[in-house]
Parts: structure tokens; C-alpha cells; sequence
């Protein structure tokens, strides 16, 4: 079963992207907000994935749209070591 837990990282507003599993084509969409799957191809049967640990159903006529859940970071932001400061000489 496919299975997506998407997050964008700052400074990207949108990612969409298509996959090909089992001859469906699922179109995914993420936004900071929200993933949108659809199915774009000509079995009228619904899709069944998981998105973030629940299990949703998509199908050609009814795109499926739901929340993405606020990420906590589970390391501090590296730094750079010493002397290796972005831009410069090295």
C-alpha cells in the first residue's frame, strides 16, 4: 500500500508530483497546509493509500484533500564548523 507523510521545508510553497503504482497514476500536491491526491487515469476504481498513519480512498471523480500535521524537529539546526561560514574563501 502506498503510504505518504509529506512536509515542505521553508521557502518551498508547493510540490506536486505524480506516481505510477500497479498501472494508476496518482497525482500528489502538497502545499505548506494541505495534500491533495487525485487519480488521473481510467480505472473506475477507488485507491486506497495512507496519509500520515490513516487510510484514505481516492478515485478519478473525487480528489482527496487533507491537513498536514505540524512537524517538530527532532535535532537542533546544525552549524557550520569553524571557518566554513557560507561564502567564504576557503
Amino acid at each position: 500500500m502506498l503510504a505518504f507523510d509529506p512536509a515542505l521545508p521553508a521557502g518551498i510553497e508547493r510540490l506536486s508530483f505524480a506516481v505510477r503504482w500497479r498501472s494508476r497514476k496518482l497525482r500528489v500536491t502538497v502545499t505548506a497546509a494541505q495534500a491533495t491526491y487525485a487519480l488521473h487515469d481510467e480505472d473506475p476504481r477507488p485507491l486506497a493509500l495512507v496519509h500520515a498513519g490513516t487510510g484514505i480512498e481516492v478515485t478519478n471523480d473525487r480528489p482527496h484533500t487533507v491537513a498536514l500535521h505540524e512537524r517538530v524537529a527532532a535535532l537542533p539546526t546544525p552549524q557550520q564548523p569553524p571557518g566554513r561560514r557560507p561564502g567564504s574563501e576557503q
